[in-house]
């Protein structure tokens, strides 16, 4: 019996432990408007991604980190199907509106921090501003800032561009499916 109680409660320590570093790798992300929508973005028949613009050099960023980017917003869109067409390039057949994102801020942090701190030490964070302009008339409807961090995980988790991307990107989709 001693000896199922020192198993069962190993078992349960290594479950808690891996939860615990596991927990908190990625965070959900979140998003700033500095400019509210001043008309319905889902009055749009389709969504241009214009290519991702950035002002960060390339040994800070990984250059391939603006084209993960275009992508993964691309994806998430089409995954809420809401328009009929969201693509890089979008003909102007019907009402487009056209997402222009700049990468404005790229911190790897601490990976050391976030394993022996945690509680949000060394996060790491990329913070994308999206202008949101109808490709018609050239005017900006929305303005906001998005962003992924990532505040913990196993052995302090990586800074991993690509998953803050597809963060940053559900931010975009949850922006324009909330429409606000």
């Amino acid at each position: 019996m001693q000896r199922f109680l020192s198993r069962r409660n190993c078992v349960l320590g290594l479950v808690f432990v891996v939860s615990a570093l596991v927990v908190g790798c990625a965070a959900p992300g979140k998003y700033v408007m500095k400019n509210p929508p001043t008309t319905d973005v889902k009055r749009f028949g389709s969504v241009e991604v214009a290519s991702v613009s950035t002002g960060i050099t390339e040994d800070e960023l990984d250059p391939a980190t603006a084209t993960e980017l275009r992508s993964a917003i691309i994806a998430a869109i089409q995954k809420e199907a809401m328009y009929g067409k969201v693509a890089p390039e979008v003909d102007m057949s019907e009402a487009t509106l056209q997402i222009q994102p700049r990468i404005v801020q790229f911190d790897r942090g601490s990976r050391t921090a976030r394993y022996l701190v945690g509680f949000g030490a060394g996060k790491a964070h990329l913070d994308v501003e999206c202008k949101f302009v109808d490709k018609e008339t050239q005017r900006v409807i929305a303005e906001g800032t998005f962003i992924a961090e990532i505040a913990g995980g196993l052995f302090g988790g990586a800074s991993d561009q690509e998953m803050m991307s597809k963060n940053v990107a559900k931010q975009v989709a949850k922006f324009l499916k909330k429409g606000k």
